[in-house]
């Protein structure tokens, strides 16, 4: 660091080094700094990013075990157990940046998002793709 750092923005002559995400080192001042967190987030302090698309999917480390992988109906024939579980999506802010989310996460804040996303990403059999399509159509309007 060089310059002198202070509690009042407008004295503070402190200069940073920062390094920025292609690998090159830059010095900044303090004031610059501070300008620029501030020009991202609104008076009371909150981001605002908007997803843009979810352009990822991938399973993780933590697959359904075999004795939770079916439920057992009342009739006693087994079905698949259907579950998130495990399951991570690549999201595309409106600033560029992209975070991973689980989809058991995302499918609470970004409904629409994640059926689009499954409807045109994930293989389901037959007439499971047109259902799902009529499903997110139907629950759009």
């Amino acid at each position: 660091m060089i310059g002198n750092a202070n509690e009042n923005p407008l004295l503070d002559t402190s200069i940073y080094e920062v390094e920025l995400d292609e690998g090159e080192v830059k010095a900044f001042s303090a004031s610059i700094i501070a300008e620029h967190i501030g020009s991202q987030v609104d008076n009371e302090g909150y981001t605002d990013c908007t997803l843009t698309e979810i352009i990822d999917h991938k399973q993780d480390s933590s697959p359904v075990t075999e004795d939770d992988a079916f439920v057992t109906m009342p009739n006693g024939q087994k079905k698949p157990r259907m579950t998130t579980k495990g399951w991570q999506l690549c999201c595309q802010w409106n600033d560029g940046s992209t975070s991973r989310h689980s989809l058991k996460d995302l499918k609470e804040s970004h409904l629409l998002q994640v059926a689009e996303h499954a409807v045109n990403n994930l293989p389901l059999l037959g007439g499971q793709r047109k259902h799902s399509k009529l499903k997110i159509e139907s629950s759009a309007r």
